[in-house]
């Protein structure tokens, strides 16, 4: 989990993390993976939820994931 500099939401949190097999055209994450060269395996990991704080804030889930991709 990381704080965010989007207005609307304090922290985001990205439980899968991985590049989407599809490569949509529009898709920011896919260049934020080549750029920083994060690892590109898509798997789910269960332990960024032990990050949350403990009081109440908004969060972005899923700011770098397709939750309902094709692929």
């Amino acid at each position: 989990m990381s704080q965010s500099g989007i207005e609307w939401t304090d922290w985001t949190l990205n439980p899968i993390k991985g590049k989407c097999p599809v490569a949509c055209p529009y898709c920011y994450a896919r260049k934020m993976y080549d750029r920083f060269r994060w690892n590109p395996e898509v798997r789910f990991v269960p332990s960024v939820f032990n990050d949350l704080p403990k009081k109440p804030v908004r969060v972005f889930v899923g700011s770098t994931m397709e939750l309902v991709s094709t692929g």
